[in-house]
Parts: structure tokens; C-alpha cells; sequence
């Protein structure tokens, strides 16, 4: 009875303590999902302008997914597949001022 007790007592002197950890943690996921939405964002950007001033075509995706493989191996997340879906939702948003910025957050 006494060391159950005595548990009780420290989970509320430390609860807040856990508190703080867990709402830092989510805040500093919140703030690393955001920054990788941004990079997408600018990749897709950055494909998107490739493709309309100098004319790359469809195999450039593939090769970029490979030279980012063969660059950074252990880089994961930038497959083809992935780029060209980068590309397609900047292309889908990019022109809409009201939902650009909420597609980012």
C-alpha cells in the first residue's frame, strides 16, 4: 500500500514534466513535416520549370530519382514515382492563392 503510494505521489509531481516532453515532441514533428512538405513543394517547383523552359522530358524524373539514389544512398523517398506526384500537386496548386499556403502547412 505504501509503495503504491508512493508512485502515485511521483507520477503527479512529474506529470507535468512528461507533459512538456510529449508537447515538444509533437511541435518539433509538426515543425519537420513542414519543412519536408516545403522541399516536395519546391521540387515539384523546380521539376515543373525544368519541364516547361528547357523541354525535359518524362525520362529526366527517373533520372534524377536515380542520381539522388546513387548520391545519397541511404535518401529515401525520391523514387520516380514520388518526384512525378511532387510535380503533380505543385502543378495542381500552384495557380490557387487561397489553397497554395494551406497545401505547404
Amino acid at each position: 500500500m505504501l509503495i503504491r503510494r508512493m508512485k502515485l505521489e511521483i507520477s503527479r509531481r512529474f506529470t507535468e514534466i512528461h507533459e512538456l516532453i510529449i508537447e515538444s515532441r509533437a511541435r518539433a514533428f509538426r515543425a519537420v513535416n513542414k519543412e519536408l512538405i516545403e522541399l516536395y513543394w519546391k521540387i515539384g517547383e523546380y521539376i515543373t520549370d525544368r519541364v516547361d523552359q528547357e523541354s525535359w522530358g518524362k525520362g529526366v524524373v527517373r533520372e534524377l530519382a536515380e542520381y539522388l539514389k546513387s548520391t545519397e544512398p541511404e535518401l529515401m523517398g525520391f523514387s520516380a514515382l514520388n518526384l512525378r506526384s511532387m510535380k503533380q500537386i505543385y502543378e495542381a496548386y500552384a495557380e490557387k492563392e487561397k489553397l497554395s499556403p494551406q497545401v505547404r502547412e
